[in-house]
């Protein structure tokens, strides 16, 4: 009852309040609540009995006209020639999105397993593990193995980037019907409790996963007392960067799935990064530029300490120090355009 409710108001809010109108509103929202009630006697769903009621109520202007009211808003407005999103539109985006998401985390899995794998068999011909193996020879069958993990993994992000491609259009201004958006927002705020949950989860293994490599480090410098019931000790700290690259993939995984899915919905409703303040500020053109550049670099000097200085076990460590930095960038930024905007 209340999106019917929500539903007129968002309609009649574009028409000049008098009180013709209001009792013209009054009167309608009578008839639908009739409707809906008789709706839900005849055993259909609450949403169906919504989606029926507000599907018969028409267009706003010809309603107007039908009561020898001008509603010069309305003309202008549909004049715009935005595309329509309907609720199918959007329900078909939000699954699509979800499902390219996946593919984009599992795209990101695979080339942190590629890395983690070069890491295995630099620590395990380092240890005798692989027997007589070379530390070169099991370092080279890393990278052979890490080529062969990053292949799929680009694929998968092409192929993922490419489909979504025919929802560009949700980058300019488009229109939305009050239902649609309604609906979108139930379904929204539904999903937020989830959300939450898995950002604490993928948080907390973030912080877990530096356990063992304090453990490692500890047990490589003999801080711990009894350890020699542990067979590998000199190389226990690369052991620790092992165990850690594991529970930051499962973590990352989580929050591209999540992350993913919460986009779809601020685009559609257009909150936070697609609110049309901020996709107009100067603060978000300055920060996506600079991802640009920031991003590719960190990359860069992430296999440049791998495969030149044969320093895996502290490459990682670029990825958070920069996601930190360029976190505090962005921060800044968008506090001093809130600001300016203020004045």
């Amino acid at each position: 009852m209340e999106t019917i409710k929500n539903y007129l108001e968002t309609m009649f809010a574009q028409i000049p309040q008098t009180p013709e109108t209001l009792k013209i509103k009054e009167d309608l929202l009578s008839n639908m609540e009739e409707k809906y009630h008789e709706l839900k006697n005849e055993g259909k769903s609450e949403n169906e009995a919504i989606g029926i009621v507000i599907s018969e109520f028409g267009n706003i202007d010809e309603l107007m006209n039908e009561f020898g009211i001008s509603n010069n808003s309305t003309s202008q407005t549909q004049q715009k020639n935005h595309p329509i999103i309907t609720l199918e539109t959007a329900l078909t985006y939000l699954d699509e999105k979800n499902k390219f998401g996946r593919l984009i985390a599992i795209g990101v899995a695979l080339i942190l397993i590629g890395v983690n794998l070069l890491i295995c068999l630099s620590t395990f011909a380092e240890t005798g593990i692989l027997g007589s193996l070379s530390e070169d020879t099991a370092s080279m069958f890393g990278v052979i193995a890490l080529i062969c993990f990053i292949v799929p993994a680009v694929a998968l992000f092409i192929y993922s980037g490419t489909s979504l491609e025919k929802y560009n259009y949700l980058e300019n201004p488009f229109q939305m019907d009050p239902y649609v958006k309604e609906q979108l927002k139930t379904k929204f705020e539904d999903f937020l409790p989830t959300f939450n949950r898995a950002i604490i989860i993928g948080v907390s293994l973030c912080i877990l996963s530096v356990i063992p490599v304090i453990a490692g480090s500890l047990i490589e410098d003999n801080r711990i007392s009894n350890a020699s019931f542990i067979p590998i000790i000199k190389n226990s700290s690369s052991f620790g960067v092992i165990l850690l690259l594991i529970i930051v993939t499962v973590a990352v995984y989580i929050f591209i799935i999540y992350g993913n899915m919460k986009e779809g919905y601020n685009r559609l409703l257009e909150l936070e990064e697609y609110s049309p303040e901020h996709k107009n500020s100067k603060s978000s053109k300055i920060i996506g530029a600079v991802a640009s550049v920031v991003w590719p670099l960190t990359v860069c000097v992430f296999f440049y300490l791998g495969f030149f200085k044969q320093r895996w076990d502290i490459s990682w460590v670029v990825f958070p120090i920069t996601g930190i930095l360029f976190g505090a960038f962005s921060t800044i930024c968008n506090t001093l355009s809130r600001e300016n905007r203020i004045k």
